[in-house]
């Protein structure tokens, strides 16, 4: 089945935050399965005045989320992509046992394009994609 997406827009410090949030997991049927969360931090070359990024970087962007869902498979599930201040984190949730360092290691040598920052904590009540989707 095919995730469903919604897009929405707050302000954070003073900027535009664009978040991208999959409603498919809002009910939390996951969230049992997939304890961890993953974020990755991908810095943005050049941001324009509103911290976001150009077209070609957004291509660069999505090239690379697309990795990260690769590289995780089935053992992670992308909650949520947050754009603001010059950078994006991109957001999953993870099984017990998922090699982080591993999937990260991977990115850093495989992603050329930009910087690939990572931490991962364990968060059960999915607490952060609820922060700015509501339950």
């Amino acid at each position: 089945m095919e995730d469903q997406w919604a897009v929405g827009q707050t302000e954070w410090e003073g900027h535009p935050l664009f978040v991208r949030f999959n409603t498919s997991v809002q009910d939390g049927h996951l969230k049992g399965e997939f304890p961890i969360k993953v974020g990755f931090a991908l810095p943005l070359h050049t941001p324009s005045s509103e911290g976001l990024p150009g077209e070609e970087e957004m291509e660069q962007l999505g090239e690379i989320e697309e990795l990260m869902e690769e590289y995780l498979g089935s053992d992670g599930v992308l909650v949520l992509v947050l754009t603001t201040g010059g950078m994006r984190e991109v957001i999953f949730y993870v099984r017990p046992n998922t090699d982080i360092a591993g999937v990260h290691k991977r990115l850093m040598t495989e992603v050329t394009s930009h910087e690939v920052q990572c931490v991962g904590e364990e968060e059960p009540g999915w607490d952060s994609y609820y922060a700015f989707v509501g339950e």
